[in-house]
């Protein structure tokens, strides 16, 4: 039996257990007890697992974790695995705005290669009509002053479609462009707007901090299992397609406008992860990763079959030490 059919049949074996593993992550949290203590009228955020509440220009005010049962913000159970808590913010409009921020060194590894941000999130309006942007945001942090950053940073920027109504919101981004230039816009894909309150979406980001290029936006219906995905061109993290700029360490939720009260934002199940089993450029770990690497098994450069992707430990042929990689990796981004 040669060394690429003995490969199957050991990988074969092993599939049963590989389709249920978790994807790996750099950062994750469902806001679950009893790591976290929630309540259907919300429990300060502030001081668990090493949330805390920034030093910010404008005054801060908590985030809260919630139970799906019974809580205040009338928000529905999440069908994307929610569990039974999530984490929500709401703008008290009187200048000040939620913001919960989390930081410790490394969290994005060593600032090199293709990362995702994801997070389950629903928006909803608990005051009175009309108000104002913005919704909220999701920022990787320190972003302090995003028009003149000091990481490479992005915003996803939820927004309202129109703050007369309060019913849909938009899936926008503050990004930067080759210049370093920020800008504030919508993704031309009406998957990402337009989107109903009180309905829960999983919204990814993917960027390679080698070329400091924002490479694939994706964003998931969590009822029907829907997905859209954009690949942008010429969206840069901050410091523009010279890059330059140090890796973020962190993460900050934000929800609020300065006036009316009542802009709320809800998350749960947030990963930060690089998937270092990604063969095929998917941004995930799974069959299809596995199936380009064993069409390229034992092969080197200069072979008909070769595929440097498949390389993933980088010492010039496909082998054994790329497959346990992807396996270490399995399920990544899924």
């Amino acid at each position: 039996m040669n060394e690429r059919w003995y490969c199957k049949l050991l990988l074969t074996a092993a599939m049963a257990t590989l389709g249920c593993t978790v994807a790996a992550a750099e950062y994750f949290t469902d806001f679950e007890p009893p790591l976290y203590t929630g309540s259907p009228e919300g429990t300060v955020l502030t001081g668990q697992q090493g949330f805390y509440l920034p030093d910010a220009s404008t005054p801060s005010t908590d985030w809260f974790v919630y139970t799906y049962a019974g809580n205040v913000l009338g928000l529905p159970p999440n069908p994307g695995d929610g569990g039974e808590q999530f984490a929500g913010g709401t703008g008290l409009g009187d200048g000040s705005y939620a913001r919960a921020q989390w930081t410790q060194d490394g969290t994005f590894g060593d600032g090199t290669g293709l990362w995702t941000t994801s997070f389950d999130i629903a928006a909803t309006f608990v005051g009175e009509l009309p108000t104002n942007d913005n919704l909220g945001s999701f920022s990787t942090m320190p972003c302090d002053d995003p028009y003149n950053p000091d990481h490479a940073t992005f915003i996803a920027l939820a927004r309202w479609t129109d703050p007369n109504t309060g019913t849909n919101w938009n899936a926008d981004y503050l990004y930067y462009n080759a210049a370093g230039g920020y800008v504030i816009a919508s993704v031309p894909d009406p998957g990402f707007q337009g989107l109903p309150i009180n309905h829960w979406y999983r919204w990814s980001t993917t960027f390679d901090f080698d070329s400091n290029a924002i490479t694939q936006l994706a964003i998931t219906d969590l009822a029907t299992g829907q997905t859209v995905t954009y690949e942008p061109q010429d969206w840069y993290l901050a410091g523009g397609a010279g890059g330059g700029l140090p890796a973020p360490i962190g993460f900050r939720l934000f929800a609020g406008t300065s006036s009316p009260y009542g802009n709320t934002l809800a998350f749960d199940n947030l990963a930060i992860y690089r998937c270092v089993g990604d063969v095929d450029g998917d941004n995930d770990t799974d069959h299809s990763d596995l199936g380009e690497l064993l069409a390229a098994w034992c092969t080197q450069e200069g072979d008909p079959n070769w595929n440097p992707n498949a390389d993933l430990d980088g010492d010039g042929h496909v082998g054994h030490g790329d497959l346990g990689i992807l396996l270490a990796d399995w399920g990544c981004g899924t």
